[in-house]
Parts: structure tokens; sequence; C-alpha cells
């Protein structure tokens, strides 16, 4: 062989040789190429799902927020009233136009006993017995509005008249005793005839005030300036007990009712003697009795 002819030999099996290896390696890197492609191209893609996927969240909150109506605020529970002993009987002492001399000495018998009672007071002599409004309430009893200066020509002569007077000694109560007394007692009951304005007109203030008025049917017989005796007081409340099943009883807490304050024990202890009663005071819960309003009879 000449050695052109091998020259030319080796020149071809080197083409051949790297024709085959280019052939081989070609394939190997583009396959890598398109493997790292593709990795690209996933990774691009997780990048592009998470950012949409957050878009779609931020865009959930957004509606939610845009959407959410307020929140209620939850209501408040009203404060349950303590209910009245399950009795036949209930009974009521009410003690009207006081504080006086008499009220400690009302006070003192009525804690002998451990009976509370209902105290419709007035401003009358705030001065001298001031103390007496505080100790009606620390002591358990019911305090109420009767009257601040208990002038009825004043107070009856016109219903601005009458609403100032009660709003007057509805402050004066509240701070004396820090309560926010909610009921009371007209002056001469709600079937009074002294009034110059219709007692319906008073009542419905009164009422629309959020207050509950309280009358009586049963009285003690010691509202006339005249002297009545214990004895007599005594018997008469104790009479009209026996014919009622809500009892509310009137008395009077004034200077010169001393023949109430004897009274008293003779009543307390009557009462308590009778089945199926009891003493208490008057509060949000008691069932009233009021003289201007059709009622059944108890």
């Amino acid at each position: 062989m000449s050695e052109d002819r091998r020259r030319r030999v080796q020149r071809l099996k080197k083409l051949i040789i790297f024709t085959l290896i280019v052939f081989l390696i070609l394939p190997l890197v583009l396959c890598g190429f398109l493997f790292y492609k593709v990795f690209s191209l996933e990774k691009q893609l997780d990048r592009m799902e998470q950012l949409l996927q957050t878009k779609i969240e931020t865009q959930k909150v957004e509606m939610a927020k845009a959407y959410t109506l307020p929140a209620e605020e939850p209501e408040e529970e009203e404060e349950e009233k303590p209910a009245e002993p399950d009795v036949g009987r209930k009974v009521y002492l009410t003690f009207d136009d006081g504080p006086s001399a008499n009220t400690n000495a009302i006070l003192d018998v009525l804690a002998q006993y451990n009976v509370k009672a209902t105290f419709f007071v007035t401003a009358t002599n705030a001065d001298a017995y001031g103390d007496c409004y505080k100790r009606i309430v620390e002591e358990g009893h019911s305090i109420g509005i009767h009257s601040y200066s208990h002038i009825y020509q004043e107070i009856y002569s016109s219903l601005e008249n009458y609403q100032a007077d009660f709003n007057r000694l509805q402050e004066f109560l509240k701070e004396k005793t820090g309560q926010d007394v909610k009921i009371c007692r007209f002056p001469g009951g709600s079937s009074n005839t002294v009034s110059r304005v219709p007692m319906n007109e008073i009542i419905d203030w009164v009422t629309e005030e959020g207050f509950v008025y309280y009358d009586w049917n049963v009285s003690g017989g010691d509202a006339d300036n005249s002297y009545v005796s214990a004895q007599k007081i005594y018997e008469s409340t104790i009479q009209g007990v026996s014919e009622h099943t809500n009892v509310h009883v009137l008395l009077h807490d004034s200077g010169n009712k001393t023949s109430t304050v004897e009274a008293l024990p003779l009543i307390i202890e009557e009462i308590l003697n009778m089945e199926d009663t009891a003493l208490l005071p008057i509060t949000e819960v008691s069932t009233p009795i009021q003289h201007s309003v059709i009622t059944k009879e108890y």
C-alpha cells in the first residue's frame, strides 16, 4: 500500500471515529440541555403557581374583609331579679313621709325581728335625719320616691312642678344612698283628689321614666293628724291583712306617730305567726296595688 493511500485511510478512520464520538456525545449534551430547560421551566412554573396562590389567598382575605358584617356585640345579660318566696300571703309593710324622729326606732324594731320593709321618703327633714336614708338601704329595706317637698298644692299644681319635685328627690336619693330608685308612691296615692293635673298624665310620665308606682290596700289608720292608739293601728292592720293575699300596708313615719312605733312589734308578731305568710320589702318583682287602674281583688 502506498504511503499516500495509507494516509487517506488513517484520515478516514479519524473522521469516522470523530463522527462516532460526535454522534455519541451530542445526544448526551442535548439530553443534558433539555433536562436543564425542563428543570428550569418546572421551577418557574412552581414560582408562578406560588405567586398565583398567594394572590388568590390575598384576594380572599380582602373580599372577606369587604363583605364580612361587623361582629354583633354580645347582648348584656339582664341581671336576674331575685324571686320572692312562694307563699300564700305576702305582706309589705310600707312607711310614708319619713325620715323623722321615729325612723331609727322603726328600723330598730324591724332589725329586732329581722323583717324588711319599704320606706317612701321625702326630703323635708333631710337636714336633721339625713343619715337615715343610708341606714334604710344598708339594712336591706327598700326605699322609694314619695315627694321632695310633700307640699301638695305645689307639686300637684302642674305636671312640670310634679316632674321637678320627683326628679329632685330622685337625684337626692342617688346622692344619699348610691341607688337608682325605681319605685314610687304618689302623695295621697294615685286616686287622690287633690291634684290639679289629671293623675293619668302623671302616671303616664312616671311609667315612661321606668318607675313602678305602689298604692295600698290596707291602712293602719295613722294618717290623720289626730292621735290614734297603738291598739287601734294594730287592729286595723291585722284586720286588713286577713282579707288579702297581696297585702300592701300603709303606715306613716312621722315625728308625731309614736303610736305607730308602739304598734309595730304587735303587728309583726301577729303576721309572723300567720301560716303560709311572709313579710317582704317591695321590689321590682312585687305585684303592685294601684288604685287608678282596674286590678283583680287579692
